[in-house]
């Protein structure tokens, strides 16, 4: 007859004289996993979602244009705040990845090539810096706890 494999309780059989039955082989396809996976699956995404922007506005993708700059910032936050996050002194608890984030931003505007390539108009810093504003209170009112504001709002009411 034919041939059977067997991965994990998936039987799939191979026949010269029938067609084939094909199985769901979940089981036995696993994704990939580790940093190295990790890392080229980042890189892919990346440069999908540079590309897709890329193709909608284009001069704005290219250097001294204000996605580039966004994208450039944004990257080089991230990379200084994974560094200063990895620094482990002794006697010092961890530095906030916030710090490195921080240095990368003063890096990105005093030097003086960098700030030339990395540019982003002042409109738009501007919608950014509200946004982030925003997204930052929004943060913390929804830590807040509901409890301890009825309590404190009873409380003045019985004060008064």
């Amino acid at each position: 007859m034919g041939e059977e494999t067997r991965c994990n309780d998936i039987t799939v059989i191979d026949s010269n004289s029938t067609p084939f039955r094909i199985a769901p082989l979940k089981h036995c396809l696993k994704a990939p996993s580790g940093p190295l996976a990790y890392l080229i699956t980042t890189v892919c995404l990346g440069a999908l979602l540079f590309g897709v922007v890329w193709s909608i506005a284009e001069k704005e993708c290219y250097p001294g244009g204000n996605l580039f700059g966004i994208i450039i910032l944004f990257l080089c936050t991230v990379c200084g705040g994974k560094l200063v996050g990895l620094i482990q002194l002794p006697t010092l608890p961890p530095f906030p990845p916030l710090l490195g984030m921080l240095l990368a931003g003063l890096v990105l505007r005093n030097v003086p090539y960098v700030t030339e390539a990395v540019h982003i108009e002042q409109t738009w810093s501007a919608a950014l810096r509200n946004i982030a504003l925003a997204i930052i209170l929004t943060r913390a009112g929804l830590g807040l706890d509901p409890s301890v504001q009825t309590d404190r709002q009873t409380h003045r009411q019985s004060v008064s």
